[in-house]
């Protein structure tokens, strides 16, 4: 399954049912600025124990970091844990190798966006509401401190602007995490990706963006 070519949407033919059992694989072919996956293959792996495990055997690129790389994600892991995370952690454990004798700090998504708020965005689900379909979605907005303001963002995939934006939400200072939560809507069938942004005076902070499938 690999990158269409060019101008061409990075979303590969099928993502959404490939594999045995199928599984989304749309989220993890967004690019980041930490990787890019180049294509994903069925596999499996055979535990000790007897058991069959059937695994996505994921192909990646790190800017600075030469090669190819491989991450073994279980098919599960699709619809029960976080694979983005996966990669984001693996990409910048490959960093932190090519930086030796330098060390890198300890993986923080947060602390790589400069002094803007940490941000977070759980996985987003689909809902209805009386005004159509909508997301429903909850995170978090760690302002470090400052007063910050936050808003979520709905964007059709591939599109260079957002569907629709919430209103903004005001988070009060705070040395801890914020929770936020909420429904967005309408939307219309389609993919959007989905990303809570946040700014507290200082900088600006942005969730991973989450992959929001509209039936």
């Amino acid at each position: 399954m690999p990158i269409p070519a060019g101008d061409e949407t990075f979303i590969p033919p099928d993502p959404t049912n490939y594999g045995d059992p199928p599984v989304d694989l749309t989220a993890i072919y967004i690019p980041t600025e930490l990787y890019t996956v180049q294509a994903a293959m069925q596999t499996q792996r055979y535990p000790t124990d007897g058991r069959i495990i059937n695994t996505i055997d994921v192909s990646f690129t790190v800017p600075g970091v030469p090669g190819n790389h491989n991450i073994l994600i279980d098919n599960y892991a699709f619809t029960h844990a976080d694979p983005v995370q996966y990669l984001y952690e693996r990409a910048y454990l490959l960093q932190s190798v090519i930086a030796l004798p330098n060390q890198l700090p300890p993986f923080d998504y947060g602390a790589l966006i400069g002094a803007g708020p940490i941000v977070t965005l759980d996985p987003v689900v689909a809902t209805t509401t009386t005004s159509g379909a909508a997301v429903q979605w909850t995170g978090t907005v760690d302002p470090r401190g400052e007063p910050a303001t936050a808003t979520l963002e709905v964007t059709a995939l591939g599109s260079p602007d957002p569907t629709l934006v919430s209103d903004v939400m005001n988070v009060a200072a705070s040395e801890f995490a914020v929770p936020l939560s909420g429904t967005l809507g309408p939307l219309d069938p389609g993919k959007y990706t989905v990303t809570l942004n946040a700014d507290n005076g200082k900088g600006l902070g942005a969730s991973l963006a989450r992959l929001l499938t509209i039936p």
